[in-house]
């Protein structure tokens, strides 16, 4: 199992854009013959804090090739490879490589690390193989004598010293087949008395080939102080200003040329002759008057049309109370006093925000309402009129849009709209509510100084 690490890599915004912007892995199985699982564990490195982003687990089949591409627009981020042989050797079957890529896909060269520059343990050169073993001394010390049959055993002879040191050690042989089971373990023998010394130290292997990649970079040591800075020298003496030559005397101007004499002007060119008018034609003669003819027969008298509608009977003028404000996004229903009214009046549930109708029937109803602009060159998104008839609205609303731009400065804009209405009820209410949405920047006032400015004009027709 080997353990690789990018190690934290910086990717702070360089002009406001950060280097690396995607980050993409390649991950090869070079084994003809063994599969192998790759761990891949991506984090971001955010005010200090190490958080996991990326968790998944990639299967490689034998000589498979494997890429994959992940999000990396942080400040710092960091990936971690875990392979899944537990066998040091084999996992060197599987090489990986990071490279950082900016929005447009390009490589960037500072984050890019191939398999020998990742960090981790079971990377790196291989192991140079053990130095020779030094030569076996020349034996052990001398067996004591053996008893006479029967009688007991004598005294363990004293071991000899340790010789100088061991032959050289043969080569491995191979390793036979693991066999069924173990004998049981025979009794200790006695520890017989340690020797005076050990032998000679072998002398040292040779050194192992340098494997073929080299372990991470270490860390860049940190800066030395920076040396005092030395005393200013003393500044010289300026020199003295040398002496202002003498200014050359002015030449003298030359004479002004005679101006020429003026040419003389041509003469003037003859006017031609004017040509004669020609005749004029003759009048003809003017023609006979025709006989008048005869008067035609007077015709019948149409019947008596239908008695027009008594106007007089109910009608009203309204003009707004003058500067009523409208706030943004609210409605205001439009506060009136009466100008002159027959049977319409002013009241019901709305005060005077209501006109009321008192009888059935078909009414004419026209308004103009004008408004105050404290800016001109502001801007309304809409502002619409639109009348309700007992809650119910009527067939005649209005809108405008206020576009920004233009002069500066106060002004009025104006909602008008005309129809008619059918009252079914007695008492029937008409209110006029306004509502403005997006005015920025301006302030909007419902205008009634007179009702040539705003007026609601309302009479009855059948």
């Amino acid at each position: 199992m080997a353990f690789l690490s990018t190690g934290p890599i910086e990717n702070n915004p360089v002009s406001g854009v950060r280097p690396t912007q995607q980050v993409t892995v390649k991950i090869d199985n070079r084994s003809v013959s063994s599969a192998f699982s790759v761990s891949i564990q991506g984090y971001y490195l955010n005010a200090g804090t190490r958080v996991l982003y990326v968790s998944e687990v990639v299967q490689l089949a034998a000589n498979q090739v494997i890429t994959k591409n992940y999000y990396a627009d942080f400040n710092g981020f960091e990936f971690i490879f875990v392979t899944s042989d537990n066998v040091p050797e084999l996992s060197n079957f599987v090489q990986i490589s990071v490279w950082g890529k900016s929005s447009t896909g390009q490589l960037v060269t500072a984050h890019r690390l191939v398999s020998e520059e990742l960090l981790g343990e079971h990377n790196g050169g291989g192991k140079g193989p053990t130095g020779m073993t030094g030569p076996t001394g020349p034996g052990g010390g001398a067996t004591g004598p053996t008893g006479p049959g029967g009688g007991t055993t004598g005294p363990t002879g004293v071991t000899g010293p340790t010789g100088p040191g061991e032959g050289a050690t043969g080569p491995t042989g191979v390793t036979g087949p693991t066999g069924p089971g173990e004998g049981a373990t025979g009794p200790t023998g006695v520890t017989g008395p340690t020797g005076p010394g050990e032998g000679a130290t072998g002398p040292t292997g040779v050194t192992g080939p340098t494997g073929p990649g080299e372990g991470a970079t270490g860390p860049t040591g940190a800066t030395g102080v920076t040396g005092v800075t030395g005393v200013t020298g003393v500044t010289g003496v300026t020199g003295v200003t040398g002496v202002t030559g003498v200014t050359g005397v002015t030449g003298v101007t030359g004479a002004t040329g005679l101006t020429g004499v003026t040419g003389a002007t041509g003469l003037t060119g003859v006017t031609g002759a004017t040509g004669l008018t020609g005749v004029t034609g003759a009048t003809g003669l003017t023609g006979v008057t025709g006989a008048t003819g005869l008067t035609g027969v007077t015709g019948a008298t149409g019947l008596t049309g239908t008695t027009g509608p008594n106007i007089l009977a109910t009608h009203g003028r309204f003009v707004p109370v003058n500067n009523t404000t409208v706030a943004n996004n609210t409605t205001v229903n439009i506060p009136f006093n009466t100008v002159f009214a027959q049977g319409i009046t002013l009241g019901g549930t709305g005060g005077n925000q209501s006109i009321v109708i008192p009888d059935t029937g078909i009414y004419f109803v026209a308004y103009n309402i004008r408004l105050f602009i404290s800016d001109t060159s502001a801007s309304a998104d809409i502002i619409t009129v639109i009348p309700t008839l007992n809650g119910a609205i009527t067939p005649f609303p209005s809108y405008l849009y206020k576009a920004a731009g233009g002069t500066t400065g106060s002004g009025g804009l104006a909602l008008a709209a005309s129809g008619l209405i059918n009252v079914t009820t007695a008492n029937t209410e008409l209110i006029f509510p306004v509502l403005a949405q997006g005015i920025t920047g301006l302030t909007l006032q419902i205008t009634g100084q007179n009702d040539t400015y705003s007026n609601v004009s309302i009479f009855k027709i059948s």
